[in-house]
């Protein structure tokens, strides 16, 4: 009978360990489509800015025709075109991920092996993310499975959830930073080029330009919001984190809980997969108020 439940304590350590490889795996798969989504990003930007750039210097050439522009300076914007086109077309030629980058572990892990491509697309890399989600749940179906264990595998997902949102987080802060940058550069540039321009007259293509580049960056964090987004998954980041740190040292609303027995570890770990689910809960319905307009997020906000 001992031998029994040591093997039992064995399976479950293995399975335990399978898990946490599994976990970290779908971690990375979600890293490497958010940088292929990034790398798609950056090949429509440019080939669009090299495509706008261009029609730029036809309509100054047949409408225009700016005088007061040095030519070796629309020469220097015309050849910036074209190499921001033939970047962007490469890059959205040659989409996702280099699987060479990938970590050994990960790659012997792998369902779609054979390729005949060094990148992994977003479609294949969301397939990977598919099968590896099958496998997990598979490896938890393993195991006498009862609420108790259910709750628990919740809590390990804790920390892959919280990974997801500091990701979020920090992808949607750079993008608030860089339009922050362009609004504030832009008032700038147009501040300085409307002082001046009543003295040289071309500088004012200069703040019709720094004019659009402003309208287009607040118009994008006005309607987007990437600010709030990466607040509110920062602030969720961070109150599953004191929630975890609560339930581990039993503080809070776990100190009333015995760790001393089962049935009092039972009920702390039912109250924390509560708080937990509560806290996803609240996650989404911010997320789903930020994707409405401006007036309907404030309603369903009140």
């Amino acid at each position: 009978m001992k031998a029994v439940k040591e093997n039992q304590t064995a399976l479950t350590e293995d399975q335990k360990k399978e898990l946490i490889k599994t976990n970290s795996n779908i971690i990375l798969i979600k890293n490497y489509i958010e940088t292929a989504r990034r790398r798609s990003y950056y090949g429509v930007a440019l080939w669009t800015i090299g495509i706008l750039a261009i029609s730029a210097i036809f309509i100054d050439m047949l409408i225009f025709q700016w005088q007061g522009i040095a030519p070796y300076f629309k020469h220097a914007i015309t050849l910036g075109a074209v190499a921001s086109i033939g970047l962007g077309v490469y890059i959205s030629s040659t989409p996702g991920v280099l699987y060479s980058s990938f970590p050994s572990d990960l790659k012997d892990d792998l369902k779609l092996k054979s390729i005949g491509s060094p990148r992994r697309t977003i479609t294949q890399l969301e397939l990977e993310l598919q099968l590896l989600r099958e496998e997990k749940k598979l490896t938890q179906e393993a195991v006498d499975f009862n609420i108790e264990r259910n709750r628990a595998f919740y809590k390990e997902d804790a920390f892959v959830y919280i990974e997801e949102l500091r990701r979020e987080s920090n992808f949607y802060r750079r993008v608030s930073n860089f339009f922050q940058m362009i609004i504030i550069a832009g008032a700038s540039i147009s501040t300085l080029g409307a002082g001046t321009s009543y003295f040289v007259n071309q500088i004012s293509i200069g703040v019709a330009i720094a004019s659009f580049c402003i309208a287009v960056a607040s118009s994008m964090t006005g309607y987007f919001k990437y600010k709030e987004r990466s607040f509110y998954s920062q602030q969720t980041a961070d109150a599953v984190e004191h929630e975890i740190e609560a339930f581990e040292l039993g503080v809070g609303r776990y100190k009333a809980f015995s760790a001393n027995n089962s049935e009092g570890k039972k009920n702390a770990l039912e109250a924390f997969a509560q708080e937990l689910h509560r806290l996803r809960q609240d996650q989404k319905m911010r997320e789903q108020n930020l994707d409405q307009p401006s007036s309907k997020g404030e309603e369903g906000g009140n």
